[in-house]
């Protein structure tokens, strides 16, 4: 569907299916029909890959430990670095990105203390939830950011 969408191959799929194999198809190159990262599924790849680089970090975290209401505003901080750091964009995000998600998705769910704090304050995240949703769905349809503008690097927050 790709091909015939992008004028690359006019036929019926019987006719393409011999020419599927014919070199690999990346995100950041190649010209091959092969989708290494399987398109809609890259992020299993991914997630398997930052699961080994990840293993030995989080067997350090201790489960036992204090949870501060600070760790969710130091959050929006380092995701707003991490738009400043330009690896390989996947879906939209930079694997930097999806990697920092990981880390604190797992340092926040692992944690006892978590789970009360959340139930704490779910009634503001729900708030903010609907603010931001609303804000985001008027700001696309008026003009959706640029990748490298500042407001592209202003919606990391």
């Amino acid at each position: 569907m790709e091909r015939i969408a992008s004028n690359q191959f006019s036929g019926t799929f019987l006719e393409f299916l011999p020419h599927y194999f014919d070199g690999i198809y990346l995100d950041f190159g190649g010209t091959g029909n092969f989708a290494f990262f399987g398109l809609h599924l890259w992020y299993l790849l991914v997630l398997l890959v930052f699961s080994f680089i990840t293993l030995p970090l989080f067997k350090k975290i201790p489960r036992e430990r204090k949870f501060g209401i600070t760790h969710l505003y130091i959050l929006p901080f380092i995701l707003f670095v991490t738009g400043l750091i330009k690896t390989q964009g996947l879906g939209g995000w930079d694997l930097v990105f999806y990697l920092v998600i990981l880390v604190y998705g797992y340092y926040f769910f692992s944690s006892p203390a978590f789970k009360p704090i959340l139930k704490s304050t779910i009634n503001y995240h729900f708030i903010l939830a609907i603010i931001t949703t609303a804000l985001y769905i008027v700001w696309f349809m008026k003009s959706f950011p640029q990748p490298g503008s500042y407001t592209n690097r202003l919606l990391y927050f």
